[in-house]
């Protein structure tokens, strides 16, 4: 805690092989990540998404729709916190559980300070 709190960068080095290659695979398909998500018709352009997106990878369109951008990290804040269960992602069903910390208040969330 000390090293995090003094702002502390280190190298860890895996002792898990395959960790090298994951992240590679992750950051050459991350520019198609965004096209696995997919928003229904009960969208309400609350722009919900767009406020708790901590890469601030998602916008909303002109019709209120919102629009995933390259810089998506795939965390899924956007899909668990959106209160008609609208987006979903790749292969999930709109009916998949959405969890949120029972502590944590939405706007706890939004990466906007409000």
């Amino acid at each position: 805690t000390e090293d995090i709190s003094e702002g502390k960068r280190k190298e860890i080095s895996g002792f898990y092989r395959p960790t090298k290659p994951v992240s590679l695979m992750f950051r050459a398909f991350r520019p198609l990540l965004p096209k696995l998500y997919k928003v229904s018709a009960q969208c309400t352009g609350c722009g919900i998404c767009v406020r708790v997106c901590p890469a601030k990878a998602i916008c909303l369109k002109a019709d209120g729709k919102p629009k995933f951008g390259g810089k998506c990290e795939v965390c899924q804040a956007c899909l668990n916190a959106c209160p008609q269960k609208a987006v979903t992602f790749a292969r999930l069903k709109g009916n998949t559980r959405h969890y949120r910390h029972p502590d944590i208040k939405l706007t706890d969330l939004f990466t906007d300070g409000e």
